[in-house]
């Protein structure tokens, strides 16, 4: 399964299967979901262009409230999983979709109708936040490496150093 078809923000945001911040618990419960989009009921997803400067267009589609989070219909035959969104600081929201048997976790800066998600993916460099208490464990190998976490607040930390190291984000929503 793709990145780009994995999350998408309300729904509508973007992970992947590989490569996660993932936890066997969910770290965001419903009563503290961050009604950021309620109201809202369209979307439309860009990417980064092959320049890694331009915004390019790739989906539009409609988005529904249910349980605290929200949920994409881009046309497709399957709705996305519920996406719920929990402030971590500032316009930065943490995101948590349901997966089979876990949650994963990405990150996200609100400004406005516009949602910048960044789409972070598990790393061997992660094994420093692992040696700081901040990364339960990595599992997996390769391009299947999994960040284990079970502290909302930790998590927010290691998401903060990679903001700090530079990361930008890899899609725009503008929520309308």
């Amino acid at each position: 399964m793709s990145r780009a078809s994995r999350l998408s923000i309300a729904g509508l945001l973007v992970l992947i299967l590989t490569g996660c911040f993932v936890s066997k618990t969910a770290l965001i419960q419903p009563d503290q979901a961050a009604p950021v989009f309620d109201g809202k009921t369209a979307y439309t997803r860009s990417s980064l262009g092959d320049d890694g400067q331009t915004w390019v267009e790739d989906e539009k589609g409609s988005m529904s409230t249910v349980e605290g989070g929200y949920v994409a219909h881009s046309g497709e035959d399957k709705d996305d999983a519920p996406v719920m969104l929990r402030q971590a600081f500032d316009d930065y929201y943490v995101t948590q979709q349901a997966g089979k048997d876990e949650f994963y976790y990405d990150l996200a800066r609100i400004d406005g109708d516009r949602m910048y998600l960044y789409h972070f993916t598990c790393g061997d460099e992660d094994q420093r936040h692992v040696n700081a208490g901040l990364i339960d464990a990595l599992s997996g190998r390769g391009d299947d490496l999994r960040c284990n976490v079970s502290d909302f607040g930790k998590l927010v930390q290691v998401f903060k150093a990679r903001l700090g190291a530079g990361a930008l984000p890899k899609s725009l929503y503008i929520i309308k």
